[in-house]
């Protein structure tokens, strides 16, 4: 997951702190003392670090192949989805593959 720019319930950007943060606490640094040095004092700003978990280097390691579903083509460029976009091309990927086996999808024989 990218960290948003602002704090989702303050508002106080917090995004320009954070390769800092990542830095610092794999440097073996206390989580509680940076986010006292960032001065972030309400809650809300220090949980969305605490809570944050980085996803962008492990979704960057997967290729996705190139094939035509009936609603959908994935490509292999380095194009970022959406939570949406990959529900949705799991979802084509899932009917897709139930149209192709034969099985009944929804209690009906496709």
């Amino acid at each position: 997951m990218i960290i948003p720019i602002r704090c989702f319930s303050c508002g106080k950007p917090i995004a320009h702190l954070w390769e800092e943060y990542k830095q610092r606490v794999g440097e073996g640094e206390s989580s509680r003392k940076i986010l006292d040095e960032f001065e972030f004092e309400r809650y809300c700003c220090r949980s969305m670090f605490l809570g944050q978990t980085d996803l962008t280097e492990l979704i960057g390691k997967f290729n996705i192949e190139r094939k035509s579903y009936p609603a959908i083509a994935l490509t292999t460029d380095s194009s970022i989805l959406t939570s949406l976009d990959s529900f949705v091309l799991l979802q084509s990927i899932l009917v897709s593959s139930q149209l192709t086996s034969g099985s009944s999808f929804s209690g009906l024989k496709l």
